[in-house]
């Protein structure tokens, strides 16, 4: 039994969560692991696949979604679905690194070009969009929690400008998840996830997904997955599936715990500055708590001591996990090289909030500051 988008479109968010997608008729959704099948071969739809798809479209409010092996292969085939030779890209300073580097270098190879702007800066961004030196900007891309800077970007009026300026905004929403922003409400014309994170929830599942509110936007990007490959595992979609069921739950946890562990992290003697867009401290406060359902699992603070003291504080951590990636139920600590340009101070620690008791994360964490010092 098909199951799209619309048709649990009255119904409230957690509701979606476990049920669009599904078939009504069966426990669980199947996992189809046939090479080929009705639409031929899985890279053009594959059952497990459709119903993953179905399912985050549903929680986004898009009509249809487009999932691939991973996030970065989302991000790569939306770009070479999209884009020809001569045209130019528009991105924010602070997203994720490979991103940008593919943007920069990896779009070059094919004679597209690409400017960098602080989408936090009105007039920055306005003066790339319009300028007259290259082609109109054909696709401008951002993060609205950027990686790893933590920077919040004004999702609507950020829109805005890039619709007057002839353009399309493709937003990656990884960090936040559907639970707390759906871009396209705000006038984004594409929304990106990588799957691993908030979506799965468990580390566990490699996958990526792009999302738009009508086909036409969409057709090029499924072109290109069929005719470059790259689709998800039928096994990745069910257990990303799975996941779902339990966004709604656990993002409250994270947003829950992450204002925990920053409210002590914002008095602690060997913190120096602490970044969560739910402190009302932060410089991103007031458009988070416009735009967004909830301020997310992530924090950002540096320590005082710089590299040494950041050394001494990885190697003391015993609850929380020093890791690189986000979203998991377990507390992941990234301990940053320092980059100035995107927003990263020498000693600066991302925290992914896993789902702990919030008294064991501050204990661990304290206990391994006060070791740091």
């Amino acid at each position: 039994m098909e199951m799209k988008a619309e048709d649990y479109a009255g119904y409230g968010f957690g509701t979606r969560a476990v049920h669009a997608g599904r078939n009504p008729d069966l426990s669980s959704v199947p996992i189809t692991m046939a090479v080929t099948g009705e639409y031929g071969y899985a890279r053009d739809g594959n059952p497990t696949i459709d119903a993953m798809e179905a399912a985050v479209a549903s929680l986004e409010g898009a009509s249809h979604g487009v999932a691939f092996a991973c996030g970065m292969s989302a991000i790569t085939q939306t770009f070479y679905a999209l884009l020809r030779s001569g045209d130019r890209v528009v991105c924010d300073a602070s997203v994720y690194g490979l991103t940008r580097s593919f943007l920069e270098k990896g779009l070059a190879k094919f004679g597209v070009s690409c400017d960098v702007a602080d989408f936090r800066d009105p007039d920055a961004l306005s003066a790339v969009l319009s300028d007259r030196a290259g082609p109109p900007a054909k696709l401008v891309y951002c993060e609205p929690l950027s990686n790893p800077g933590l920077h919040v970007v004004d999702l609507k009026w950020t829109a805005q400008l890039v619709h007057a300026a002839g353009g399309r905004l493709i937003v990656d929403s990884t960090f936040l998840s559907p639970s707390l922003l759906r871009p396209l409400e705000l006038g984004a014309d594409y929304v990106i996830h990588a799957a691993p994170k908030y979506l799965c929830g468990h580390g566990d599942a490699l996958g990526g997904i792009v999302l738009a509110d009508s086909f036409a936007l969409v057709e090029p990007v499924m072109e290109e997955r069929h005719l470059t490959g790259g689709p998800i595992s039928p096994f990745n979609a069910w257990l990303i599936l799975r996941g779902l069921v339990t966004m709604p739950l656990r993002m409250r946890r994270h947003c829950e715990n992450a204002m925990r562990i920053a409210e002590f992290l914002a008095t602690h003697p060997a913190v120096t500055d602490v970044r969560y867009p739910g402190l009302a401290s932060d410089p991103g406060h007031g458009i988070a708590k416009a735009q967004w359902a909830g301020f997310g699992g992530l924090a950002g603070f540096t320590l005082k001591g710089g590299k040494p003291a950041l050394d001494a504080f990885r190697s003391s951590v015993k609850l929380c996990k020093p890791w690189f990636s986000l979203g998991d139920s377990e507390t992941l600590l990234l301990c940053q090289d320092a980059d100035p340009a995107r927003g990263v101070p020498e000693g600066r620690i991302r925290v992914s909030a896993g789902l702990e008791d919030p008294e064991d994360i501050i204990a661990d964490l304290d206990g391994a500051l006060r070791r740091a010092q």
